[in-house]
């Protein structure tokens, strides 16, 4: 039964093509497309199999064979609907091509390639051929670059083949696209602890997109997805950079295993460079959350880039980013702090205010999400993440459906959300039986599905819901275009496929999602 059930893939971070729009260029009603498009389709998805002709054709025909016996009558099937479609693509890719988003590397280091595998933003950026390639070329280290002048999705299982048994992955998030999936595919990297270089950069104001303009609301969700993504690279102790040539040259040492010579350096030309990080970080996916540089403008009162030490103490009451109060250590941590810092500690730049912020972090206790076992008397709980307001999914459906079952659940979405939750939510995320996520389509969610990208390959309990984006949708007082609507429902539809990869089940209806979920919890509660 498909009823309930989220079916759309996207196959790949690089494939601009979902399930749903290849059937609808090959449907002639929108509603079935005939069997002999199939094979069109499959070459459309990236699902080609060179290799192995004779065997896809002789399952294809089988495949076929047994469809039209579980017709009426053993009738002809002549018709095949979107369901059908996404089973057929399903039951392909299990039988011969392992394409997903979280197709990283379980092989020994050893076994690797010594290449870099150049991942993140493409078209229309040119950091590969401008910066990044002329370094490793220069220093004599083997690449792979996906970005192509004609790219085919014929390509898409070369390009998951070289990204599995790649010794460094390389990603760049560019200011100049939304790249939604390559931060989704980035996180993944880091997560399966791959051997990861990151660039990220921020999305400025009067930015354009493919030629559209991006909105005030839609900048500021990009960039705390990027913040949020440079946090969760912190907990892998993954260096996240801001310039690509100094991002190029550490991922040329990491392949290389050892520092570049001084002839690499001059011809490479970075002899004299200076590590420029990206330091803005967000430590909760949460759509009200603030990232570092918000509140460093917050107490930058006199708008000159810089703070007192004084405003130190401030942030942490603000963010409070300890899982347990302790303000002892803090004012200690402070102090040694500023001690350690060189010439006058009266002004504190935005840099300095984030290095503090890590070294405290660090110094007490890093948010996780690694889940924690249940201790005597606790009680097997699900956790609501994903879209918060102006959503109320929680309050009219999922709610009402626990409390009938007797359900223990936290609920993250409150009225006036502050900072001082993040450490009690990521407490109630790391003790959840069950984490029920909503990617909504009232909201673009961003973080929210960076955040599901971890706990899928964290093995996390998750149950997803999963609603695209329709163009004209107004967040915040501006529209989503139709290209932005694009781009936010492919990479729904690529999280729904690693969520599918990773055997979990992802609905269109919060209702069957949160009864499915109740039933997971009776289930744990019955094991205790």
């Amino acid at each position: 039964p498909t009823h309930g059930l989220y079916l759309n893939r996207c196959l790949s971070h690089l494939q601009s093509t979902t399930l749903a729009e290849v059937f609808g260029d090959l449907s002639d009603n929108q509603s079935t497309i005939t069997h002999f498009s199939l094979s069109n389709a499959l070459n459309r998805l990236g699902l080609s199999v060179e290799d192995q002709v004779e065997a896809a054709s002789f399952w294809l025909k089988n495949f076929l064979t047994h469809a039209r016996s579980a017709q009426p009558g053993g009738t002809t099937l002549s018709a095949v609907s979107f369901p059908e479609f996404c089973a057929f693509v399903d039951a392909f890719r299990s039988e011969f091509v392992s394409t997903s988003l979280f197709a990283h590397s379980a092989m020994a280091p050893e076994s690797l390639k010594p290449q870099i595998y150049l991942g993140g933003s493409c078209n229309p950026t040119t950091w590969r051929s401008a910066v990044t390639i002329p370094i490793l070329q220069a220093a004599g280290v083997a690449y792979f670059n996906p970005q192509l002048p004609e790219w085919d999705t014929r390509l898409v299982a070369a390009e998951l083949k070289e990204k599995y048994c790649s010794k460094v992955l390389m990603y760049v998030i560019d200011s100049t696209a939304r790249s939604i999936g390559s931060v989704l595919d980035a996180v993944a990297a880091c997560a399966n602890r791959r051997e990861v270089v990151l660039v990220i950069k921020d999305v400025d104001r009067g930015c354009s997109v493919e030629g559209e303009l991006v909105d005030e609301t839609q900048r500021k969700d990009l960039n705390r997805m990027r913040a949020y993504l440079a946090d969760i690279a912190d907990r892998y102790d993954i260096p996240v950079f801001e310039d690509i040539a100094a991002a190029s040259k550490r991922a040329a040492e990491l392949c290389l295993q050892a520092p570049l010579t001084e002839e690499q350096k001059a011809a490479a030309a970075v002899g004299g460079l200076v590590f420029m990080m990206y330091y803005d970080r967000s430590y909760s996916s949460h759509e009200k959350s603030e990232t570092l540089r918000g509140e460093f403008q917050k107490l930058d009162h006199d708008s000159d880039g810089f703070i007192s030490p004084d405003d130190l103490k401030q942030a942490i009451v603000d963010l409070r980013l300890e899982l347990h109060q302790a303000p002892t250590a803090l004012q200690l941590d402070t102090n040694a702090f500023l001690l350690k810092r060189e010439g006058s500690i009266s002004k504190l730049s935005f840099e300095d205010f984030c290095a503090f912020i890590r070294l405290y972090r660090k110094h007490l206790a890093d948010v996780v999400v690694q889940p924690r076992a249940l201790t005597l008397g606790m009680q097997p709980k699900v956790f609501l993440g994903g879209s918060c307001n102006p959503t109320t999914w929680r309050r009219d459906v999922a709610i009402p459906c626990l409390e009938q079952h007797a359900v223990a659940f936290y609920n993250p979405q409150v009225e006036e959300w502050h900072p001082s939750l993040i450490a009690i939510e990521t407490e109630q995320k790391a003790t959840a039986a069950v984490l029920l996520f909503v990617i909504d389509s009232q909201t673009r969610a961003l973080a929210s599905m960076a955040e599901v990208a971890e706990l899928l390959v964290n093995k996390r309990n998750v149950v997803l819901v999963i609603k695209d984006v329709e163009a004209g949708l107004v967040i915040d007082g501006f529209a989503v275009t139709q290209r932005e609507a694009g781009d936010l429902n492919r990479a729904r539809a690529l999280l729904a496929d690693a969520a599918c990869q990773a055997k979990k089940m992802v609905f269109s209806d919060v209702r069957l999602a949160t009864e499915y979920a109740c039933g997971q919890v009776l289930s744990s509660s019955q094991s205790l």
